[in-house]
């Protein structure tokens, strides 16, 4: 070299050296220090007293050496030889062992095998509490289309216990590290693409060029109703993966060139993969959201998790914040209540059935007029738009036939728990307000069935969150029904939910049929 303590390296080397930007390295001052793993054979170049000692000699740690400086729970780890050991350790720790394998939570015995046979998850103490600690690799695997638009690689479903079902998944590339591999993780990622994708290693050193630059490490902590007791700290590494040339044949397994849906096992085991675009990280950080709260949101139904980062992120419908340590989406919800005299009676107007998604909603029916305000839309302007959206009725036609009766407006809010976001709670905020039309005999208002009252219907086209180009056709079936018999219907409904033994089902309910009244 030119200068003294200078080397030069080769590019060839300066790219193999890219790999310690993962590492987590402590550089000391003096040129005499090592990097090294705790079971690793090394010189002993001192005794005790810090005396130069034979140069030859190595010394290794032993078993109880290396106890001692494991934590605690590792040291118990290495004794548990059952899971009758297993339960009594939990049970030193405070967990309550018997809430194991009831509703969602897992068996001991499967709990036993995730820690102590496949090392999937491991237990450490944490400010004298048990926690437990899962790390993983989650990888974006990426390509550029015949539009150059940059795609990765996503689980869209997967087989479930129940043969013949699939669960929607939606979800980049992860792997679950066991305790051996998480100081290796990215030796198990190419084991993993060799498993799951049937990708060797050569195809994958030749096809795959890794983003160091992309490299981050994230640590979420958040309760599990699969490990009741046990909070879970996730520990993931989070890397980009760009496949260097997609025409290779060797990638024709996954979808390539032309980033085409494949499969891969049967039955149980089946994994549905898809080539989605890649717009930007706010789906990320809507899973981390959730997941630092106890959300999983791979509970949810199928599209759900799509529609609600639609409605957070896309269309301004909704928002989430936590309130009083949980979190909570807030949505704003316009009733309008449609009054018209037919025969000298006083009507309004409900919905009588509504076919959305493919099937009837039975949810809806004696509804108002209903439809998600956006988060800073004034309730004024939210009426027009529902009797527009709703009803086909334009700004012309409000202003000449229906007046709105500004002093009913009352405002209300609920709180449940939808079906559609097991887990997440929900408020709504609803405002409510009354409209009559001024002279139902005028020629116009026969859209609405008047002025003989006829049942008539709407349908309206709605675009499908996450799917461009995709829509809905939502048909709605409108009745008019007299005040009178209304009122009395509904004080009926009431005087039974008063008279019913209010259960957690019923709490549940109360914000579905909030929330089914809002298209």
């Amino acid at each position: 070299a030119e200068h003294e303590c200078m080397v030069h390296f080769s590019q060839e080397v300066k790219n193999r050296l890219n790999a310690f930007r993962m590492v987590r390295l402590t550089i000391a001052t003096s040129q005499a220090s090592y990097y090294l793993d705790t079971t690793t054979a090394v010189r002993n170049f001192y005794d005790n007293r810090g005396q130069l000692v034979d140069m030859d000699v190595q010394i290794q740690p032993n078993s109880s050496e290396l106890a001692m400086r494991l934590s605690d729970t590792e040291a118990d780890a290495l004794k548990w030889k059952s899971q009758s050991e297993f339960a009594e350790f939990l049970g030193r720790h405070g967990i309550e062992v018997a809430a194991f394998g009831k509703g969602s939570a897992k068996t001991l015995a499967e709990f036993y095998e995730d820690v102590a046979i496949e090392r999937k998850c491991a237990l450490e103490i944490n400010d004298g509490r048990l926690e437990r600690v899962v790390t993983l690799v989650r990888i974006s695997l990426r390509m550029r289309d015949k539009d150059n638009k940059l795609r990765e690689l996503r689980i869209a479903s997967e087989g479930t216990e129940q043969g013949g079902q699939m669960r929607q998944r939606d979800q980049r590339f992860a792997v679950v590290l066991k305790n051996l591999e998480k100081d290796e993780w990215q030796q198990a990622v190419e084991k993993c693409f060799e498993e799951k994708l049937r990708l060797s290693s050569k195809v994958q050193k030749s096809c795959f060029a890794t983003e160091f630059d992309s490299y981050a490490f994230q640590e979420d902590r958040s309760s599990s109703a699969t490990v009741p007791g046990i909070p879970t700290t996730y520990r993931a590494h989070n890397i980009v993966i760009n496949i260097k040339d997609q025409t290779r044949k060797e990638l024709q397994i996954i979808g390539l060139p032309r980033g085409v849906d494949f499969s891969v096992g049967e039955g149980r085991v089946q994994k549905n993969w898809t080539w989605a675009l890649v717009t930007d990280n706010k789906e990320d950080e809507l899973m981390t959201l959730l997941h630092q709260h106890g959300i999983d949101a791979s509970d949810f139904p199928a599209q759900s998790f799509a529609e609600l980062y639609d409605e957070v992120y896309d269309r301004n419908l909704s928002t989430l914040e936590v309130i009083g340590g949980e979190l909570t989406r807030t949505i704003r919800i316009i009733k309008v209540w449609l009054y018209a005299q037919i025969l000298n009676v006083d009507h309004m107007l409900v919905v009588k059935a509504k076919w959305q998604k493919g099937s009837f909603d039975s949810q809806t029916k004696d509804q108002p007029i209903s439809m998600r305000m956006s988060v800073d839309q004034d309730w004024g302007d939210a009426v027009e738009e529902a009797l527009n959206s709703r009803l086909g009725l334009n700004s012309n036609f409000q202003q000449t036939f229906l007046s709105v009766d500004v002093n009913s407006h009352k405002l209300t809010e609920e709180v449940g728990y939808s079906r559609s976001y097991p887990g997440l709670k929900t408020l709504y905020v609803v405002n409510e307000v009354k409209v009559h039309v001024v002279d139902s005999h005028a020629g116009p208002c026969h859209l609405l069935g008047l002025p003989s009252g006829t049942d008539f219907s709407f349908a309206r086209r709605e675009a499908l969150a996450k799917s461009p180009g995709s829509e809905d056709v939502v048909v709605t079936h409108w009745v008019w029904k007299t005040l009178e018999g209304y009122e009395q219907k509904m004080r009926s409904v009431l005087r039974i939910s008063v008279e019913k033994i209010p259960s957690l089902s019923d709490g549940l309910m109360a914000g579905d049929d909030v929330a089914s009244s809002v298209d």
